[in-house]
């Protein structure tokens, strides 16, 4: 039984479009420059401090799930499993919603006054994901699917589809990072099967059917897949290889949106990282090579659009899909609308550090940071560093307690387009937005035992991943991620002979085999506790 809940709980305040200034486009998703676009009111940077009524259920209810969001009228509540408790909650601590989900249900809420909200789940396990934002009234964002433990590889993903739009350049996308990945994408509604198929490693399917009501699908596969929504301008993080959004290997495509750029930025978390970008089953067309000298030098690392890329970093980094680079007075384009959560080192979004990447205010479309604390007593120090300048400048220090957030309205001069960068004493989820008052993203999740509380990356096991980087060659070059006993491998010729053994103790690293062997076909079958697979390469002279 496929269970959906369409619950109006309040008065819509997000169809209010852009305020009628020149240079708004009829997308509403970005603003283009022209000549009449210094008529807005300048505005100074903003601070505000709230906080959530205390919530007895999670002070007594051990394991305890909290979703800490702030949405645009949609809010979208999955379940992983059976007997599923959930609330929603206001800042006040009223109730504005509960039922009890089953596997492969989910309900939707909308209607929403814009604000910060949470999502709770009562009982153990951690068995639900939630998608907040607008994705069903603009449904104008971009995101990935996360399973429920905030990873956005998984064997199983529930998601919100496109919503069909004037552009009509939006599109949903399976990615596979394993061979012979067996995936079927079902409508969550009436259990149509919308596609399925074998996907290989660095394969993908795209549906580009938007509907005028979003589909919500339910995604299934042999080996860890990601998911992509796409309709309108970037705001997204990419995910690695190894089942998070901070890594050194990615896949990722870029859709075309109109004739908007789609940014990309690079987010180094250590010093002197190179960044490498080639095609897509071409690796010898590599796009472009990028080094940050400093962590938490951003640079802009734009995708080619309509086009699919392989990314590769020597040193972990996070991707930020999202608009900022190409935008500002002294670019074509003002500012693009989004919503997005932060990622941090760990690249679930649940962290102590974060760079930010943000754009300027225009007008009443503000550009905003949102800060959820967990644990009384959290120091916040924020600070700003220019995109187009030097200096590192003080935004913002204080003191949250558990259920308190804080919120940050940019400027509207060139120079608060910035990276701001936030140090946490314990751990605090982020998210960012301009216009603050469309787009969706997924949210990360925190459990409670007792006054305790627990930050997922502690309870999540990587997922095993393998890529071939060199397929056809001299030498082949495998690369494997998160292998709990190592690697281990045979190789065998066409014939099914046994011709080589490969053994690495470490748990991630890479390969390199074929020299001293024949010109031919190879077959690498890779053994491990999780699963076992097999890559065909080949050598050449």
């Amino acid at each position: 039984m496929i269970k959906k809940t369409l619950l109006s709980v309040g008065i819509i305040l997000l169809a209010a479009a852009v305020p009628a200034i020149a240079g708004t486009s009829g997308n509403l998703d970005y603003m283009k420059l022209d000549t009449g676009w210094e008529i807005y009111e300048d505005i100074g940077a903003t601070h505000a401090v709230g906080s959530f009524a205390p919530m007895a259920l999670m002070e007594d209810e051990k394991d305890s799930f909290s979703i800490y969001l702030n949405t645009y009228g949609d809010v979208v509540v999955f379940s992983f499993e059976d007997d599923n408790y959930c609330e929603l909650v206001d800042t006040s601590g009223t109730i504005l919603w509960s039922d009890i989900l089953g596997k492969d249900e989910y309900s939707h809420i909308s209607d929403l006054p814009v604000g910060i909200y949470s999502v709770v789940k009562i009982g153990s396990g951690k068995g639900i994901s939630v998608l907040s934002g607008d994705p069903f009234a603009k449904g104008l964002g971009c995101w990935y699917a996360v399973n429920q433990y905030n990873q956005p590889l998984s064997t199983k993903l529930y998601t919100v589809g496109p919503k069909a739009s004037s552009s009509g350049d939006e599109l949903f996308a399976v990615f596979s990072y394993e061979d012979n990945n067996h995936v079927i994408v079902r409508n969550m509604d009436t259990e149509e099967v919308i596609w399925e198929g074998d996907l290989d490693s660095s394969e993908y399917n795209i549906d580009i059917q938007a509907t005028k009501i979003p589909q919500v699908y339910d995604i299934e596969a042999s080996y860890p897949v990601s998911v992509m929504t796409v309709c309108g301008v970037n705001g997204m993080y990419i995910p690695a290889f190894n089942g998070t959004f901070t890594g050194k290997n990615f896949m990722a495509y870029q859709h075309e949106w109109s004739v908007v750029p789609q940014d990309c930025q690079v987010i180094p978390w250590e010093d002197n990282t190179t960044v490498t970008m080639t095609e897509m089953g071409n690796p010898a067309n590599v796009i472009k090579t990028e080094t940050c000298n400093e962590k938490g030098d951003v640079k802009m690392f734009n995708i080619p659009v309509n086009t699919a890329v392989h990314i590769h970093s020597d040193k972990d980094i996070s991707l930020s899909q999202t608009e900022w680079w190409s935008f500002g007075p002294d670019k074509p384009y003002l500012c693009g609308y989004y919503m997005v959560r932060g990622i941090d080192p760990d690249g679930l979004g649940l962290g102590k550090e974060f760079y930010l990447p943000i754009e300027m205010s225009y007008g009443e479309s503000f550009s905003r940071l949102h800060v959820v604390a967990f644990s009384d007593s959290t120091d916040i120090a924020i600070t700003r560093t220019p995109r187009d300048g030097v200096g590192i400048n003080p935004v913002w220090e204080g003191t949250l307690n558990k259920g308190e957030y804080y919120q940050y309205t940019n400027g509207s001069d060139n120079e608060d387009i910035a990276v701001l960068h936030l140090v946490a004493s314990k751990d605090v989820i982020t998210s960012l937005s301009c216009n603050d008052l469309q787009g969706s993203d997924f949210f990360p999740g925190w459990v409670r035992y007792g006054q305790s509380t627990i930050s997922e990356p502690n309870l999540i096991t990587p997922v095993p991943v393998t890529e071939l980087i060199t397929r056809i060659g001299r030498q082949v070059v495998l690369k494997y991620l998160h292998m709990s006993d190592g690697l281990h491998a045979d190789v065998f010729d066409a014939s099914g002979r046994k011709v080589s053994e490969i053994h690495s103790p470490e748990q991630s690293g890479e390969i390199v085999w074929g020299q001293g062997y024949g010109p031919g076909v190879y077959f690498i079958r890779i053994e491990s506790d999780i699963q076992g697979l097999t890559r065909k390469v080949v050598l050449i002279r």
